[in-house]
């Protein structure tokens, strides 16, 4: 692999990109950010294009990221970009059909942050 490739086999690179282009997707969407670098678990979701109450799932059967109990802003749960960003590279593909561009060359978290869903409003 050379430098100039977008992918590599160092995992530390892989999550310090990702989390910096969870960090951009977070302020482009306007998602507040507390100082320790955590956000609300909603707003985890819309980062990773999952549908809402999919993180409370996973958490509840262990196979989310880590969390946080503290309180922020009125979240009861939070999660560290940092470890969204390592979450989504542990469940990264090893296999070279599923690699870590695809055969668009869209890389894999560009992509989640690109196409995320939108939770929809409760009606009041």
């Amino acid at each position: 692999m050379t430098q100039g490739d977008r992918t590599t086999d160092n995992p530390d690179v892989r999550i310090d990109r990702t989390t910096r282009q969870l960090l951009d997707a977070a302020e482009a969407l306007n998602i507040e950010i507390s100082p320790a670098g955590q956000v609300r678990e909603i707003d985890a979701g819309v980062l990773l294009g999952l549908a809402p109450g999919v993180l409370k799932q996973r958490r509840i059967v262990g196979t989310g990221p880590c969390f946080y109990r503290r309180p922020w802003r009125g979240a009861r749960l939070t999660y560290r970009l940092t470890d969204l960003a390592g979450w989504l590279e542990q469940g990264r593909a090893d296999d070279s059909e599923w690699a870590s561009t695809s055969s668009s060359g869209i890389d894999c978290a560009d992509h989640l942050v690109e196409n995320r869903v939108v939770p929809r409003r409760r009606r009041s």
